[in-house]
């Protein structure tokens, strides 16, 4: 198997658990655009999945955290942590 970047490994990683599961959904800041590549093309295959929020790490963590609670499965992506990825399921 070849190399592959950090980026590139969170992005396949993203597109296998969405494609597996309808639950699962992204949000963060100014993802839609593909942030560090990291969600790049996720936007144009998920489209509804793929949230854009506001500069607001607490709000979006909160929102993720709660939908875990109701079941579905999100992630959060936050440029603050160089476009780490957190999923938070149930």
């Amino acid at each position: 198997m070849g190399e592959i970047t950090y980026s590139d490994a969170l992005n396949h990683a993203l597109k296998e658990e969405m494609r597996r599961d309808e639950k699962v959904f992204l949000m963060g800041e100014s993802i839609r655009g593909g942030i560090y590549g990291v969600t790049g093309g996720l936007s144009q295959e998920f489209d509804k999945r793929v949230i854009d929020t506001p500069l607001s790490e607490n709000g979006f963590m909160g929102a993720a955290v709660g939908a875990a609670v109701g079941a579905a499965v999100g992630a959060a992506a936050g440029a603050a942590v160089g476009g780490g990825c957190c999923m938070v399921t149930t």
